[in-house]
């Protein structure tokens, strides 16, 4: 702290929960929101080791929690993983929505899937196959800040980035986030009249967090975790600059 960065240990507290404990992970972060004595709470959170469960009760906390205080900045970080062979991937977990709001219109609309491509091609199919959607849009990282990340998800998805046409296969730059999000919305407003939009996030986790905000703006887009595997940690150490997504949430009457 101060001058020396070094942290004061004494005051620090470890909690453990199960990666799929997204309950657990709200009430813990309500805890912090609501026991933070400054009205205008500042608070960092590391989200690269989060599974997107966690990201979701995250965000799901904040817009939903009715805090006695006039607002809240959120500052997320996450440190881009170095290229290493994942492991050959077989199980794949059940598909589960992230965030669900009760006022969120659902329509009776074609699907109109986004897909922002990782690792997992067998979930990608997976949900491919469950959806049946009228489109999909198949999203990644191009450049990333290791290329090899790019070559092993256009190799692993090949199949798929063929079938479609070019307009349908999208490419964003991961160290952009700003630009990110413009690719984002614009592919949701330009589906979102005519179809029911799903985001199945596949990529890395800060583009989940930035997914959530989106839905939080067009409340009638879905984002799911497709029910990828949850991949070993990665042995190679991060050698790029964390990515910050900066959050300011508003009381307002009507919350």
């Amino acid at each position: 702290e101060g001058k020396t960065g070094v942290i004061d240990l004494s005051r620090t507290e470890i909690y453990k929960l199960k990666s799929t404990d997204n309950k657990g992970f709200f009430e813990f972060f309500e805890s912090v929101l609501r026991e933070t004595e400054s009205i205008q709470p500042k608070i960092l959170v590391d989200i690269s080791c989060f599974p997107r469960q966690w990201i979701g009760a995250l965000l799901h906390c904040m817009f939903i929690t009715n805090l006695d205080r006039s607002e809240a900045h959120i500052l997320l970080a996450y440190f881009p993983s170095s290229f290493y062979m994942p492991p050959r991937i077989k199980k794949v977990r059940e598909a589960n929505l992230l965030m669900d709001f009760e006022w969120s219109r659902k329509r009776d609309l074609p699907v109109a899937l986004l897909m922002i491509l990782g690792y997992d091609n067998h979930a990608a199919q997976n949900l491919i196959d469950r959806l049946k959607p009228d489109k999909v849009v198949a999203l990644y990282t191009a450049p990333d800040f290791d290329k090899r990340i790019t070559e092993e998800i256009e190799r692993r998805h090949k199949r798929l980035i063929a079938s479609l046409p070019p307009t349908q296969v999208i490419t964003y730059p991961l160290q952009n986030l700003h630009k990110v999000n413009a690719v984002f919305t614009s592919e949701i407003l330009r589906y979102r009249l005519t179809h029911k939009v799903y985001i199945a996030v596949m990529g890395p986790k800060i583009l989940t967090a930035l997914s959530l905000v989106l839905q939080i703006r067009y409340p009638d887009v879905e984002v799911w975790d497709p029910g990828d595997i949850d991949l070993h940690p990665n042995p190679v150490p991060s050698a790029f600059p964390p990515l910050l997504y900066y959050l300011h949430f508003e009381q307002t009457e009507d919350f």
